[in-house]
């Protein structure tokens, strides 16, 4: 993911979208991981302090969310 400060709020849940996406691999229906995306983001967003903040906490959440899944044998 890029930067925080080049990128607006709607753009980034995009970008979380799209590895949510990935990460699932269609073994998910959509509005479950639009939903969930937007709760990664807000979190992220309601948490952080800086645009570092706000990237760091969304890749962990993804990477969280990559470890459950493999963990789990799949989606």
């Amino acid at each position: 993911m890029a930067s925080a400060t080049k990128l607006s709020r709607d753009q980034v849940l995009h970008q979380i979208l799209k590895n949510m996406r990935s990460i699932f691999n269609g073994q998910r229906p959509d509005e479950e991981i639009v939903r969930f995306s937007k709760h990664i983001e807000e979190k992220a967003y309601t948490m952080s302090k800086t645009p570092a903040d706000y990237m760091k906490i969304i890749k962990q959440n993804l990477e969280q969310v990559r470890h459950q899944i493999k963990s789990n044998g799949g989606a």
